[in-house]
């Protein structure tokens, strides 16, 4: 990864000739109570955890759909919670509840609305990039502009508006919820000079 740069604002036009790129590291699918068990300790041993969620769209005004998928990246690995197949497990809401774990994301304040209304969830210890960004000068947010202004990657946003419903997942699908979820936390890691 290169080092931050100095940018603070960028264009389209910028964003279209930055390298893509994905997450490439492994990626699990969470779909019972054995394999939730079984990633716990990686996820519970992580300070800074990257969060996102994906909804499937909805063209009707005035209706809503409930949150379908919950990413969470750890250092190593990123996790990927089918909530709308499988609700809501105590352990994975035991997490976003913690204040042990900083929850880090991109407009992570309406996500968390979302996981309230739909699952009563209270999440604690978050922190949203976006604002995060602002208070040191970046003009430019969302996870597309931040990528580029912070790490010079360009993310896909490609299956943003796919069915989040859908199970299992595509291949397409998965790798880009990772990467949302991994990309905050390489954010928020380069922008502490960590990286």
């Amino acid at each position: 990864m290169l080092m931050s740069s100095p940018k603070k604002s960028i264009t389209k036009d910028e964003i279209k000739r930055l390298p893509l790129e994905f997450y490439t590291g492994p990626i699990s699918i969470l779909t019972n109570e054995t394999e939730l068990a079984s990633a716990m300790p990686v996820i519970k041993a992580s300070e800074t955890l990257g969060i996102d969620t994906e909804t499937k769209p909805n063209f009707v005004k005035g209706k809503f759909n409930r949150v379908a998928l919950l990413q969470l990246a750890t250092q190593s690995h990123v996790y990927l919670f089918p909530l709308h197949r499988f609700g809501m497990p105590a352990a994975l809401k035991s997490i976003l509840e913690s204040k042990q774990h900083t929850k880090i994301g991109v407009a992570t304040p309406q996500d968390m609305k979302e996981l309230r209304r739909d699952f009563g969830v209270k999440a604690q210890n978050l922190l949203d990039l976006n604002q995060f960004a602002r208070k040191r000068g970046y003009k430019n947010v969302g996870v597309r502009n931040l990528a580029a202004l912070i790490l010079q990657i360009r993310v896909s946003k490609s299956q943003q508006m796919s069915n989040w419903e859908s199970f299992p997942l595509s291949e397409a699908q998965a790798r880009y919820a990772a990467t949302d979820a991994w990309v905050c936390l390489e954010m928020y890691h380069t922008l502490l000079g960590a990286h």
